[in-house]
């Protein structure tokens, strides 16, 4: 019997690519542009529901909701290598979590995950495919046959709550226009952007996961409990066990790996517990009633279920991955960028009065970023980030790097480098007012584990052509700044408050910013 959660996610790529009936009957479910696994996670549990719901409405044309991952550089072809852990997360909620041991199973299971993530559908998929009724909506007037006439597309906003798809060729006034935002789930600060209007409107902060936000939205709205129905599910539509026990594991992946297994002080929450707990109940039940028909003992079967193998198997994969990634591939794996408005600008100004953030996180340490720069050089690490803000935005201020655990049992610390592009001396005084205001907030401690990282850190571009002789010596003042009297062009901090992640320290960032 095909899965109906695969069978979910090929109709909707069809329907995305494939012209058959008016696009103004789609609503596209969209994650933020890291695109994580809760991002993914959320808008297919979202989608999957609500399109369940609406086959089975009177209506003759029901609204179909698909999931699109807002990569727009990056096909479905290629998740495989950039995004495998969606791909072991599809896979062990489909067939089970029993991991492989040995490099023959390895490599079936990478074949497996590869041809799963072809079911997927990517912005990029959509832009290269001129046949898609989607396409307008992403591409150029001049490169696409269709227009906006041809009706705004619905989209909601799951794990971030402002429009941001991050397509060069295309203004944000142009996409909205062809985009009409009718509600969100998130667990992000309110940027003040969906309408009030909008449902679901849901926003809250404090939740380690944007999939237990979607979870508890479908309890609350009856969705789990019609699924679970037998009554309400004909074998015609899907098969209400094997249905509940896949979506189930898909959504504890995402809420597993947000809260390090429901371990992450300070980031889970009691609802991600409560919802876990959910969860799990859907599991065994699911497994109970599916292994009844046929096994007498089905209580030993059902308890083979193991949330610690499960999550294991899916962090390894994440964590694993970036070693087949350049650097540049790396810092846009989780990247978000921001815009700010300077309140302290004054009418004879010549310096820009919006600045411009991004902002990437990565599970591997500063150091080991090192070695995958060319040479293992601190230069060419600071070249490296430097070249990758400048071409995601030519505007880009400030680049910030965190490094996030990829395992909060074993002990972790954070990492955090600032980079500032040099494009005005705003950015330079955001840096040192960020470390004002957040410094003791974050217990952000100068890092000093590579001088020469602090070195390269502090030179000017025309500095950074020298070569890396003489590493060793001290060529910066007493306070390592290279010697620029304290206006770096850059800074490293262990940031001791291991609990404030990215989502708390962006918005420390960008008040920083708006406040030069």
């Amino acid at each position: 019997m095909a899965s109906p959660l695969l069978r979910f996610l090929a109709q909707a790529r069809s329907a995305a690519l494939r012209p058959t009936t008016s696009p103004t009957y789609y609503t596209l479910v969209l994650g933020n542009p890291s695109c994580d696994l809760d991002s993914f996670i959320s808008a297919t549990i979202y989608s999957f529901f609500h399109s369940h719901y609406a086959r089975r409405s009177p209506s003759p044309q029901p609204c179909l909701h698909i999931p699109v991952l807002n990569l727009p550089s990056t096909s479905s072809a290629e998740l495989w290598r950039l995004r495998p852990e969606f791909g072991t997360a599809l896979r062990l909620a489909l067939h089970g979590h029993n991991q492989g041991g040995n490099a023959q199973d390895d490599r079936v299971e990478a074949e497996v995950n590869k041809s799963l993530l072809e079911n997927l559908v990517t912005i990029s998929d959509i832009r290269s495919c001129a046949s898609s009724p989607l396409n307008y909506v992403f591409s150029k007037a001049t490169t696409t046959t269709q227009s906006a006439s041809e009706g705004k597309i619905q989209v909601l906003l799951v794990d971030h709550n402002a429009l941001s798809i991050p397509l060069p060729d295309i203004s944000s006034s142009e996409l909205s226009s062809r985009l009409d935002v009718v509600g969100c789930i998130d667990h992000h600060i309110d940027e003040s952007s969906v309408p009030p209007s909008a449902s679901p409107r849901i926003i809250r902060t404090g939740i380690g996961s944007c999939t237990t936000l979607v979870v508890q939205y479908l309890k609350d709205e009856g969705f789990w409990g019609d699924l679970l129905n037998p009554a309400a599910t004909t074998r015609k539509e899907e098969d209400s066990g094997p249905a509940t026990g896949e979506l189930a594991k898909l959504s504890l992946a995402a809420i597993l790996i947000d809260t390090a297994n429901l371990r992450a002080e300070g980031k889970v929450s009691d609802l991600d517990r409560k919802v876990v707990g959910f969860l799990e109940e859907i599991i065994t039940n699911s497994s109970s009633s599916s292994q009844h028909e046929t096994h007498p003992t089905t209580r030993e079967k059902a308890a083979k279920w193991d949330r610690k193998s499960f999550y294991e198997q899916i962090s390894a994969t994440r964590a694993d991955s970036l070693s087949l990634l350049s650097l540049p591939e790396i810092f846009n794996r989780d990247y978000k960028a921001w815009s700010e408005k300077r309140t302290e600008t004054s009418p004879n100004s010549v310096e820009p009065s919006t600045m411009h953030l991004g902002m990437a996180s990565t599970v591997k340490p500063v150091s080991w970023l090192i070695s995958k720069a060319d040479g293992s050089s601190v230069v060419n690490f600071v070249r490296a980030m430097r070249d990758f803000a400048t071409r995601q935005d030519p505007a880009l201020d400030l680049f910030a790097l965190m490094t996030v655990p990829a395992d909060a049992e074993a002990g972790f610390q954070r990492e955090l480098l600032l980079l500032d592009t040099g494009r005005t001396e705003a950015s330079r005084r955001a840096v040192q007012k960020f470390h004002e205001m957040a410094g003791e907030e974050l217990g952000l401690e100068d890092w000093e584990d590579d001088q020469a990282l602090a070195r390269a850190l502090g030179r000017e571009e025309e500095e950074e052509e020298e070569e890396e002789e003489g590493a060793g010596e001290d060529k910066g003042d007493d306070n390592g700044d290279g010697g620029r009297g304290g206006a770096l062009k850059g800074r490293i901090w262990w940031q001791r408050n291991v609990i404030k992640s990215r989502k708390q320290v962006a918005p420390l960032l960008r008040e920083a910013m708006r406040s030069v």
